[in-house]
């Protein structure tokens, strides 16, 4: 499969950027989310998509979709595989096959806001991320392999955000 059309759309964006690089910074579309009842919730984005999440039944939940953190998991190994197939394409590197995973471990005492003895709180977030890349590629060696990888998720925006702990402002409207 080609990706030229690919390399050709981001040399056109590079371009632009470089001429006018105000033109990069710009308002992500809103991920808007409803509640639908118990623990479910309803995702969807201005163009109608929608994603179901629960959580599992040993919180409460039905167990029947997606919980939000697999979906943060979800979101990092697709943002990573992403920004490799896209630093791929520039370069004429063609991609064999990307698998991306995203293993965590959590402490589900931070989810409940519980404390861990005398330490204070326990922390809400995973305690560790690991993320895995199977790549291949026609005529490369592993050592190129590995170094694309590498560059591309150091260019994830979901593997920055999450790296570097983004700040999040809290807005509260209460209904009336």
């Amino acid at each position: 499969m080609s990706t030229s059309n690919v390399r050709a759309a981001l040399a056109r964006l590079q371009k632009v950027l470089e001429r006018h690089p105000g033109a990069g910074l710009h308002e992500d579309t809103e991920a808007r989310v409803s509640w639908d009842g118990q623990l479910a919730c309803r995702a969807h984005d201005p163009a109608g998509a929608e994603i179901l999440t629960d959580m599992p039944e040993q919180c409460g939940g039905t167990g029947s979709q997606v919980t939000p953190g697999w979906l943060m998991r979800a979101g990092l190994a697709a943002c990573g595989a992403t920004c490799i197939a896209m630093f791929a394409a520039r370069r004429e590197i063609e991609l064999t096959h990307l698998n991306v995973t995203v293993r965590s471990r959590s402490d589900v005492r931070g989810l409940l806001g519980m404390a861990d003895g005398s330490s204070g709180p326990v922390d809400a977030g995973p305690v560790e991320v690991e993320l895995s890349v199977e790549i291949g590629a026609r005529e490369r060696t592993a050592a190129e392999l590995e170094a694309l990888v590498a560059e591309a998720c150091a260019c994830s925006p979901v593997g920055r955000a999450l790296g570097s702990l983004t700040p999040v402002r809290l807005r509260v409207e209460a209904a009336r």
